[in-house]
């Protein structure tokens, strides 16, 4: 927005209102005793205003229907206070908060003008010659360099429409001087926005030239980081180009992949014939990876022996095992091979690891333990190590989690279906693949003896035989305990209602979920199941507060969901299922090293626990009532409901995925009959609207 209109420059008095995407209203003194009611918008701050903070708004004056006149600002720029507006500034920012209101009045009158000097350079020799601790005048020079970084960073977004709350990410990553970093090559932010957002700003406020060599570079690697993204490690040179094309242009696509390949950016390969093209960054952790194989291959210990192999000439021949089975199996094969030893399972979710410490005390960890721990703990080495629910796990994280692994040891990646190395989900690079072997058909156990001619012991049996299992027919209304089951209804009304019965019968004996095909059936099914619990706090009279997850879904207490990308904050990964526990009305201030946060909810992850998470973190989560294969592979359920309603055939590697994640019954749903505007077709835009509701929380 432009500059010239009316603009005012203030001390935020008091913050009267924060809104639920961040937005606040605040209001601003420009003068003693004169104050104004300041309207601002979400997107123009990058966290909310404090009191005491300086500011200087841009925009126009309007008439609210009950507090009269306000500005409503349309750009918002933070200012150095002035001598008689740092004390109160430093003593009220939570940034700050080592320092006093009283404290930093007296060094405000001791110092003067000095001090902002100081805090500006800083000059922490002054601060501590005034009498003030060393440790809080170094807290005190940096909270002050980070917070005038953080808030250029956030303006020079917002003038790009980007969104503002990027900058403290940045800050944390590129560094104090992360603006001027950005101002010589605004391109840095490709690995956080979108490449229209990026490309945008760089060329409408930057002037850089549409064939310059920065940008053909920068476009190149946007398309392989969204490849790795959506995970993949590689890609063929013909989708390259084709994505390229949409980001340069098809005259420029070729010189762009010449550049970035000259520049080392991309690293071009060649698998089983194919011409391939892979971001270095990936390549660096693939070779490293195969390395670590490598490591492994050489040191591994044989399961009957107590040598280690060292030499070349006694590599075992596979140096890593690959078992098509799910976490409980995977535990018993591993404790009837030799009963002496205790192998380390490494696996997703808290209750996973307690069931196996259950049978086996002290054997099994979580990735988030395994990940979160010191960069050179000091660690024990096993005879067998097994990381358990591999589809779930991109590249990068099983990458992680090998480095972190003490050598010496059988490392085994347990999968959930009959894999082979050249169709990994996780891992398909040729290099990896090349290292990653089956074992013997005898190495394979078998599942526990079937308790029923159809139950889920035969079906797993039947999956690692690579054959389909055979599905029993049972009336609608059924309630499935054990074992594989279809239902035919009569229409895909009755479907929809036989698929929440079943769900909710789930629910009762255990842990349930809707496995669907498409994105669009997914939010579908969770809105229902989303307005049902809304419909049953209300019945039974509990206040119920909600706030906003991914693509604006809306969320209460003890509703599921699933991660969607990591947390690197709480080391949980991608794929991770949890449900909210608690909305906090007053959200709870904390300083993290990027500064002050409102943590808004408190949840319960499977794989840490409880924790905390702001407003920006629940952006990450989307509701876990129905789930795509996608998120599902990572987990395991009693009870799985997958509603045939599309009427294309469903792939076999789908379906084997789909009955690998259920540990005691999967039931299919199909209908005779499809209405037209029905939940038929899957591809349609979902049509349940949410049902009104309260202001919410956040």
């Amino acid at each position: 927005m432009s500059r010239s209109m009316p603009k005012m420059r203030g001390v935020v008095k008091k913050v009267l209102s924060v809104g639920a995407g961040g937005g606040a209203i605040v209001a601003l003194g420009t003068a003693p005793q004169k104050y104004t009611r300041v309207v601002i918008p979400f997107d123009k701050i990058v966290e909310q205003p404090y009191v005491g903070e300086v500011l200087t708004v841009w925009g126009r004056y309007d008439v609210h229907p009950v507090y009269n006149e306000q500005f409503h600002a349309h750009d918002v720029r933070a200012e150095r206070p002035n001598i008689h507006e740092l004390a109160r500034f430093i003593g009220h920012h939570p940034r700050f908060a080592e320092m006093s209101t009283k404290r930093a009045r007296h060094f405000v009158g001791k110092l003067g003008q000095s001090f902002i000097e100081a805090l500006d350079k800083g000059d922490i020799a002054t601060l501590v010659e005034a009498h003030l601790e060393l440790r809080i005048a170094v807290a005190l020079v940096q909270q002050w360099k980070l917070y005038f970084s953080t808030k250029r960073i956030a303006e020079l977004l917002s003038t790009g429409g980007i969104r503002p709350s990027l900058a403290i990410e940045l800050v944390t990553l590129l560094g104090e001087n992360a603006a001027e970093r950005i101002c010589k090559n605004p391109y840095l932010l490709v690995p956080f926005c979108k490449w229209r957002e990026v490309d945008t700003l760089s060329r409408k406020i930057y002037r850089i030239p549409e064939k310059s060599e920065q940008r053909l570079i920068a476009a190149a690697e946007s398309v392989v980081l969204l490849g790795e993204k959506a995970g993949r490690v590689a890609m063929t040179q013909k989708t390259f180009q084709e994505l390229l094309a949409k980001n340069v242009g098809p005259q420029l696509a070729e010189s762009a992949r010449t550049a970035a390949v000259k520049a080392g950016r991309l690293v071009p390969l060649s698998s089983g014939g194919v011409e391939m093209i892979q971001g270095a960054g990936m390549s660096i952790v693939l070779r490293r990876f195969g390395e670590r194989l490598r490591d492994f291959a050489l040191q591994a210990r044989l399961p009957n022996s107590s040598r280690t192999l060292t030499s070349p000439e006694r590599t075992p021949t596979t140096s890593v095992v690959l078992l098509a089975l799910p976490c409980m199996p995977a535990a018993r094969f591993a404790a009837a091979r030799d009963a002496t030893e205790r192998p380390l399972h490494i696996v997703a979710t808290l209750s996973q690891r307690n069931a196996i410490n259950a049978h086996w005390p002290r054997s099994a960890v979580t990735i988030a333990e395994v990940l979160g721990r010191l960069p050179n703990p000091p660690r024990k080495s096993h005879r067998s190590m097994f990381i358990h629910n591999c589809a779930g796990l991109d590249i990068l994280t099983l990458a992680k989690l090998v480095q972190r692994l003490p050598l010496g040891g059988l490392l085994h990646l347990c999968f959930k279906w009959p894999v082979q190395p050249s169709s990994l989900p996780a891992v398909i690079a040729g290099e990896i693949n090349s290292k990653l072997q089956l074992p013997d058909p005898h190495v394979i156990p078998t599942a526990t003896q079937a308790r029923g001619a159809n139950s889920m012991a035969n079906v797993s049996e039947a999956l690692i035989r690579d054959e389909m299992p055979s599905f029993e027919k049972i009336q609608a209304g059924t309630t499935v305990t054990d074992g594989a089951a279809i239902v035919e209804c009569a229409g895909v009304h009755e479907m929809f209602a036989e698929v929440k019965a079943a769900f909710y019968a789930g629910r009762s004996t255990g842990t349930a979920v809707v496995l669907v095909r498409t994105f669009a059936a997914c939010r579908r099914y969770n809105i229902e199941f989303h307005n049902e619990q809304i419909a049953f706090l209300a019945a039974s009279k509990r206040d119920h507060h909600f706030v906003y997850l991914r693509y604006r879904e809306p969320a209460t207490e003890e509703e599921p969901f699933v991660c969607n990308s990591h947390l690197h904050r709480l080391s949980v990964t991608k794929g991770t299922l949890g449900r909210i526990v608690e909305i906090l009305v007053k959200p709870r201030l904390t300083i993290a090293d990027s500064g002050p946060v409102r943590q808004c909810v408190r949840v319960h992850f499977e794989s840490i626990g409880e924790a905390f998470l702001t407003a920006e973190e629940l952006k990450t989560l989307s509701l876990g009532y129905a789930l795509t294969l996608q998120r599902a592979q990572f987990s395991e359920w009693d009870h799985i409901i997958v509603p045939l309603e599309s009427p294309r055939p469903i792939d076999r590697l789908w379906m084997s995925k789909a009955i690998a994640s259920a540990t005691r019954s999967i039931l299919l749903v199909s209908a005779k009959k499809r209405h037209p505007g029905s939940l038929s077709t899957l591809d349609d835009p979902p049509n349940h609207p949410v049902r009104g509701r309260p202001s919410p929380i956040l």
